[in-house]
């Protein structure tokens, strides 16, 4: 058995699950159309540092840390699909 003497205390900070909130889920974007998420579309509650990311092959970000990226689309995609 260990015979310890000394002890030492730490603070835990739980955060929260960051919250995205589209104000339409539901739309489509055309093969090769862009979309630029702005924040009258989405906000983002309980975060500070963002990374978007699509399914692969459907699409890239120009800015995957901003709050407000466009979203360039490769496939067509509904966006409530990729989302749920």
């Amino acid at each position: 058995m260990l015979d310890c003497q000394d002890t030492q205390s730490f603070d835990v900070v739980v955060v929260d699950k960051p919250v995205i909130s589209f104000i339409d889920d539901d739309f489509t974007i055309c093969e090769g159309e862009t979309f630029t998420i702005t924040t009258g579309v989405a906000t983002v509650q309980n975060s500070d540092n963002y990374v978007w990311s699509a399914p692969a092959g459907y699409g890239s970000f120009d800015s995957p840390t901003s709050l407000t990226p466009i979203f360039t689309q490769v496939k067509l995609l509904k966006m409530l699909e990729w989302l749920h």
